[in-house]
């Protein structure tokens, strides 16, 4: 199976992925992932295996979405520069998702590899951060910053304002958007202590509204903003539903 994954062609990796008996490693699923990624049939059978490695689904999303922005009609439907904009936030949306049912050992490797290819960028942390996907951004945070697991862990938790700025600007963030990291960590601790029901709805309005002065002042800051208002919109909506089904059941 290794041997065919790394030199097969696309006939014989259907005929490999298609033999139920056949033992597949993840290195090799993986491999295949890399070799034939672009190509459909191959990645729909991917991502059918619940055993597929994180890695290598990630990588796949990104072939999904490297798919739908080279489809002309939809860049002419909606525009390139929109169409960019909607693959690159449903490929961080993908990531988290993915991230979500790893344990500590395999979201460290999957931290590393989100480094080594270039995503985990600011904007992939801040939507990780402000949606409460805490386990991942301290894993990518201990990553980026090459800091020591506990010690990192313990300025997330109970850090003073500038270790846990010193910490972020260590991971590669920018002295200029820093600070809304900063504030988002401390938000979190204060809804965490305070057991706030809709903890993401209080964050992102908190955000908003302590760096409205930022905007039009930075673009990577006007970026973050955007993710947090783009946050709290669907989470506004996300009450609204579940207000409304509880309407109904209660009125039926």
């Amino acid at each position: 199976a290794a041997a065919i994954a790394e030199v097969g062609d696309q006939p014989e990796i259907i005929s490999l992925l298609e033999n139920d008996s056949a033992g597949i490693a993840g290195f090799s699923l993986l491999r295949i992932a890399e070799r034939f990624g672009d190509d459909s049939e191959v990645r729909s059978m991917l991502l059918e295996r619940p055993s597929l490695p994180s890695k290598a689904r990630q990588l796949l999303v990104q072939h999904v979405g490297d798919a739908l922005a080279g489809f002309g009609f939809v860049s002419a439907a909606i525009g390139r520069s929109r169409t960019d904009r909607v693959v690159k936030e449903a490929g961080s949306a993908a990531t988290l998702a993915i991230s979500a049912g790893l344990e500590a050992d395999d979201l460290r490797d999957f931290a590393e590899h989100l480094r080594k290819t270039g995503r985990l960028t600011p904007a992939l942390l801040m939507q990780a951060l402000v949606s409460g996907r805490l386990e991942f951004f301290a894993a990518a945070i201990i990553n980026l910053s090459g800091c020591e697991d506990r010690r990192a862990r313990a300025v997330l938790a109970s850090g003073r304002m500038h270790a846990v700025r010193a910490l972020f600007e260590a991971a590669g963030i920018s002295r200029a958007i820093s600070p809304i990291f900063v504030e988002a960590a401390f938000l979190w601790r204060g809804a965490q202590e305070g057991g706030y029901d809709n903890a993401v709805d209080y964050l992102t309005s908190e955000l908003m509204d302590r760096f409205r002065h930022l905007r039009g002042s930075h673009d990577e800051a006007d970026e973050l903003l955007d993710i947090v208002s783009k946050l709290h919109i669907e989470q506004k909506r996300r009450l609204a539903r579940l207000y409304a089904e509880d309407a109904a059941i209660k009125a039926a």
